[in-house]
């Protein structure tokens, strides 16, 4: 079931059954004044229903800081005139003409919505599509023996190794945090499987808002981007620990402590100290990274500058200058109930400037930003977070990979910032 949604025949396929359906749909003069008048005003329907769409996401409820996507808008609309145009020609056929019209309406709707996913690499296949656990899903094993609290345990090359690692699906609760999490994922490097285990570095990587902590996995391309370090490098490789900072798909934390969740607490505290009791790692965070997508990059230069001693090296893929709900006025309000210092207080550009007297902490930070190419919005916020972090001491590495505001960006930045993750982490 894992026939890509990206590229090859499926989604050839389904732009040809759409556009069959679409002709079925078109063709089928069921009323008078079906050219002039009937067409016209389903297409202006749709494009009515898709525009009201968008200004009900981007600017009432505010589900996405960025709004909707013009592909999205184009897919609404598309949709949309599909369903009144089936709908008007049932109105005046029988059963056979109903069902076609139906399954007209699904393979158009399916073939839109993959043209978003093509768009931005969200779902790479259709096994991930309906759910189907994803390849090398076993059991977290055991961590074995209890780890040294010094944090001193060498990283042995082991004396056997697999040819790819593992993931599995973990619950992490909000001890501390009280914080309602989904359940996160966790990839094993194969040598944390051999015969003599080394202790390993961990990597926790955080998704794009909406999102899940399965997205590295399906669309980040997170084993198979491990996996071929690890073969280079008898077997090691970071643990990633894929943890959830929503607590919903739709959810927006800003990954700060507030009226919206301890995000904050449950990422620097629940997390860190499940990892320690469930996995056997480098004790010494030093070691340690946070890197992210979107929400997740911005949430990784969020959570390096609050606790520099436990993520002295962040990753942040096309992320923000800092946590929003679409506005600093809607944030304040809604996450801090009018209480403007305290969100001043989890902005990370003002916390940087504003501490000058840890300018030896920040020079310990590194900060590696990945963009887009032809991500004009998220380049321009990346390059006056990376100069922030510069003037501040923060050490700056910038990559640009081709691309988007898009998964496929961060699936492509992740390798080429590997090498740098793992010679911080202690692995090269």
């Amino acid at each position: 079931m894992h026939w890509s949604l990206l590229r090859g025949p499926l989604p050839v396929t389904l732009i040809a059954l759409a556009l069959a359906g679409a002709t079925l749909l078109v063709m089928r003069r069921s009323v008078a004044h079906w050219w002039t008048i009937v067409i016209p005003s389903a297409v202006a329907a749709g494009v009515i229903i898709a525009v009201v769409a968008d200004y009900l996401v981007t600017d009432v409820w505010k589900t996405l800081p960025d709004g909707l996507p013009v592909v999205a808008v184009a897919a609404i609309a598309v949709i949309m005139a599909a369903i009144g145009l089936a709908v008007i020609g049932a109105l005046r056929g029988g059963w056979a003409w109903r069902v076609a019209g139906v399954v007209a309406v699904l393979v158009i709707a399916a073939a839109a919505l993959n043209q978003i996913n093509r768009t931005y690499g969200y779902t790479p296949d259709l096994g991930a599509a309906i759910g189907l656990a994803p390849p090398h899903k076993v059991p977290l094993p055991e961590p074995g023996p209890p780890a040294r609290t010094d944090g001193a345990d060498p990283l042995t090359p082991p004396a056997a190794t697999r040819e790819h690692g593992t993931v599995s699906e973990v619950d992490i609760p909000g001890a501390v945090s009280r914080f309602r999490a989904r359940p996160a994922w966790v990839y094993l490097p194969p040598a944390y499987r051999s015969a003599t285990p080394p202790r390993l570095p961990v990597l926790m990587l955080l998704p794009g808002q909406p999102g899940s902590p399965r997205d590295w996995i399906n669309s980040g391309n997170v084993a198979t981007t491990m996996d071929a370090f690890a073969a280079r490098h008898h077997g090691r490789a970071p643990i990633v620990v894929m943890p959830d900072p929503l607590g919903s798909s739709t959810a927006n934390t800003m990954c700060v402590d507030s009226r919206l969740g301890n995000a904050d607490t449950y990422l620097s505290r629940d997390v860190p100290d499940w990892m320690r009791a469930h996995l056997r790692l480098d004790l010494d965070t030093r070691h340690w990274a946070v890197g992210g997508f979107s929400f997740g990059g911005t949430c990784a230069l969020q959570l390096a500058v609050a606790h520099p001693g436990l993520f002295p090296t962040f990753l942040d893929i096309s992320g923000q200058q800092a946590p929003t709900l679409g506005s600093g006025e809607r944030s304040i309000a809604v996450a801090f109930g009018g209480d403007r210092a305290a969100y001043e207080a989890v902005q990370p550009l003002r916390t940087l400037a504003a501490q000058p007297t840890r300018g030896e902490t920040w020079r310990s930070l590194e900060g590696i930003f990945a963009v887009g190419s032809r991500d004009d919005q998220y380049a321009a916020e990346q390059r006056i977070v990376a100069a922030a972090c510069r003037a501040a001491g923060v050490g700056v590495i910038e990559i640009e990979v081709p691309g988007i505001h898009s998964w496929y960006v961060a699936a492509a930045a992740l390798p080429v910032a590997l090498p740098r993750l793992a010679e911080r982490a202690g692995l090269l």
